[in-house]
């Protein structure tokens, strides 16, 4: 017999095939109490960077790894009650850990565009990468309700747009001749960099449509007003947007390398364009969310649109409970990860690669 707690506050007992500190596997643990044998017992142990490189082995068994994982750190981040070492997830009767997919408003991405020039073009986008991420069972933005967001599609009330920008972990911006002449997207623009939404610019290349890298004498023209009406300029006042918020934020865009799309070119080439814009969006944490933007200030960016190194993990401590404000990362694997997995002395399958549930 073994028990597990605090000797001064009281225990609980271990029974027979209990499981201990099992969400190390899932996600950052801190164990939460002490452990004691009363009489001669056993103790299995079980090395996670073995267990993280044999569930990677099998697909099937990886997918249902990663759904269970999901499952049981939304649950402890949603736990009414404290929790223990001796916490456990229960799966479904079906074994299918159907309840994992919770459904958040997140969007993985907000394409913003200019829709008489690129209408059809973000339609193709949001299109092909819902069907790239539903059909990933690794991609946590399968879990989003809309993972890809585009205003002609899902917007009814023009008020709630800001809400939409904020929301997304990604402003995906198509490039085309006259995008920066329309206040809407100026105004997404600025919403994403005060709200710590990471910027990713998207050419859109296609014959008869080119669009012009800005130069010095742009920003000048910009600075000025050029091309905005008095309208226009009305609306971005009353957005709290000066005209050096416009430049600066421009001038944000273009410190990231745009990525292709080409809508001509072949359904093969299109879909590898879009796995690439894909690869450049992984889903992020809260902490990487916040440093995406500048708060009320624009200035230059500090961190890239590309996926973040591993080892920056939310920890919870001992005296943390399960319904505090700091939130448990979820484990999640890629389909790379199938091709050569890695797993070192150090890591932990938090660390393959982190996702928030």
């Amino acid at each position: 017999m073994a028990k597990l707690g605090d000797m001064s506050k009281g225990s609980l007992a271990i029974k027979h095939c209990d499981c201990l500190c099992e969400a190390s596997l899932w996600t950052t643990w801190k164990y939460r109490g002490h452990l004691w044998a009363d009489c001669n017992s056993s103790l299995l142990t079980l090395n996670r960077e073995k267990f993280a490189n044999v569930v990677l082995e099998n697909v099937a068994i990886c997918t249902l790894a990663v759904r269970y994982a999901r499952q049981c750190v939304w649950h402890l981040n949603n736990s009414e009650n404290p929790v223990s070492d001796l916490y456990s997830c229960e799966l479904p009767d079906d074994g299918s850990c159907s309840s994992a997919r919770k459904m958040t408003n997140d969007h993985l991405m907000f394409l913003s565009h200019y829709k008489v020039e690129a209408g059809t073009e973000a339609t193709l986008i949001m299109e092909g990468m819902e069907r790239l991420i539903r059909e990933d069972p690794f991609n946590a933005a399968s879990s989003f309700h809309l993972p890809v967001f585009v205003d002609s599609e899902g917007l009814e009330d023009l008020n709630t747009l800001r809400d939409h920008v904020k929301r997304s972990h990604y402003l995906v911006i198509l490039l085309t001749p006259s995008l920066f002449s329309r206040p809407w997207c100026v105004i997404e623009l600025v919403i994403a960099l005060r709200s710590g939404v990471h910027i990713l610019p998207v050419e859109i290349q296609r014959p008869g449509l080119q669009f012009q890298y800005p130069d010095d004498a742009f920003y000048d023209l910009l600075g000025r007003g050029e091309g905005l009406s008095d309208v226009d300029k009305q609306l971005l006042f009353a957005e709290d947007i000066a005209l050096t918020d416009f430049v600066e934020a421009v001038r944000h865009v273009f410190m990231k390398i745009a990525r292709p799309f080409s809508p001509h070119k072949s359904a093969s080439v299109r879909m590898a364009e879009l796995t690439d814009i894909l690869r450049h969006c992984p889903v992020l944490s809260p902490e990487d969310r916040q440093k995406g933007g500048h708060g009320s200030h624009i200035g230059s960016p500090t961190l890239s649109p590309y996926p973040r190194a591993s080892g920056t993990q939310a920890h919870r401590s001992s005296s943390q409970s399960s319904t505090g404000s700091q939130r448990l990362p979820c484990s999640n694997w890629s389909a790379e990860s199938f091709v050569s997995p890695v797993v070192s002395e150090t890591e932990t399958l938090a660390s393959l690669a982190l996702d928030y549930c």
